[in-house]
């Protein structure tokens, strides 16, 4: 218990704030209505909401409390202290979808061993320019896009006794994969670390599935 409360840096209250992609006035297709139902308010992402239950479900192991914080308001947070000092601890989801990733990395030691790029491939470079692409999946169907190869990461810093981690594929899928892969590896991936910031690299194979990964690069901080 203590190793992995330790590990999710929870600091005092035990609490992790969880941070998801959210859309704007989501279309919803019924099958009794005679046109599609508009959610009048903000709509998660299925598959950032999967990725985070397994996450959720290690906090809760640690006894830990769960909130939640929209991108808006974590990107904000992060920009008035230009840090991650004072901030709970953090699980951030999602890559092109999270608004809040560009800042999260910027104001982070993870943005110095990955960062990502967007436009007709979407791209995760590493810090030795090691770059893992999947054409944009937003543009595929369901079925081209499982044809392809995904990738994602885990990745996790700590700040003051806090840690912030990025459970982020360029797929949906990789995402809902990266936070299974952390809840069943986190204990290794503590050992490995040794407590310095790091980024672990998944590849989905076609067909993408979420349960079957392959770690394809560890990076720490040196």
């Amino acid at each position: 218990m203590s190793e992995l409360v330790d590990f999710l840096g929870l600091g005092t209250p035990l609490r992790l704030m969880l941070c998801m992609s959210r859309f704007d006035r989501a279309s919803i297709k019924t099958d009794h209505a005679s046109s599609d139902f508009v959610y009048p308010s903000y709509a998660l992402a299925e598959r950032d909401v999967r990725s985070a239950s397994h996450v959720q479900r290690l906090a809760a192991d640690a006894g830990a409390e769960i909130e939640f914080i929209s991108p808006d308001e974590l990107a904000s947070e992060i920009r008035s202290r230009k840090s991650w000092s004072g901030l709970p601890a953090t699980a951030v989801f999602g890559s092109r979808s999270n608004a809040a990733l560009a800042d999260v990395l910027g104001h982070s030691p993870l943005g110095q061993l990955v960062s990502f790029e967007f436009g007709d491939y979407w791209t995760i470079r590493t810090r030795d320019n090691k770059a893992y692409q999947l054409r944009d999946p937003s543009r595929m169907s369901r079925e081209a896009y499982t044809a392809e190869t995904d990738y994602g990461i885990v990745g996790r810093a700590n700040d003051s006794g806090r840690s912030h981690f990025i459970i982020a594929g360029l797929g949906a899928r990789a995402t809902e994969g990266c936070g299974l892969y952390l809840h069943r590896n986190w204990a290794k991936l503590a050992a490995r670390a040794a407590g310095r910031p790091f980024v672990a690299l998944l590849r989905f194979d076609p067909p993408v599935d979420p349960n079957v990964h392959e770690l394809v690069d560890f990076i720490t901080r040196h």
